[in-house]
């Protein structure tokens, strides 16, 4: 049986470097990166990357997740949080240990995980986790599955269960 790529969109205060050195954080291209070694198309949105609302809502209607960067807030994040909590999509947090990451962001009832990370490295492995179970989902509700399977295997030490929760 041949199945689409999941698309995840990935957005929020990442670091837009080119370079990569596996140490404290990862970039925008570095998650690209993986979702191409799992089969996960990543939908990257920078931070000036969308040119109106109906893209922004286009991007969410197409992804089967949201990964967003919430350790630098920004307004196009938030926003597609938003437009993400109604269309029901899953959502990721991703920041660095010990940031002062907003309750409203954690709180919010579609988030199903959050990567709190010390090391460039374990959000890398917390990252292909998440990647991994959302590739393996067939159709359906895919917030409701991924909820289910996110945490039944081992884990990497980095992932969490989400506030809200």
């Amino acid at each position: 049986m041949i199945r689409a790529k999941k698309d995840v969109l990935v957005t929020g205060g990442f670091h837009r470097g080119e370079d990569y050195s596996g140490q404290d954080d990862l970039t925008f291209n570095r998650i690209a990166q993986l979702g191409e070694e799992i089969g996960v198309n990543v939908l990257v949105v920078r931070e000036d990357g969308l040119s109106s609302w109906e893209e922004g809502e286009e991007r969410v209607r197409r992804a089967d997740l949201i990964v967003s960067g919430v350790e630098r807030p920004t307004w196009e994040a938030g926003i597609l949080g938003g437009i993400g909590t109604v269309f029901n999509k899953p959502v990721v947090l991703v920041y660095f240990e010990g940031r002062k990451v907003s309750r409203m962001a954690r709180g919010a009832p579609n988030v199903v995980a959050e990567i709190v990370y010390s090391t460039g490295n374990e959000a890398e492995e917390a990252v292909k986790h998440v990647f991994h179970k959302l590739r393996d989902i067939y159709g359906g509700e895919k917030r409701e599955k991924l909820e289910r399977v996110l945490f039944q295997s081992s884990l990497p030490s980095s992932l969490k269960r989400p506030a809200n929760k």
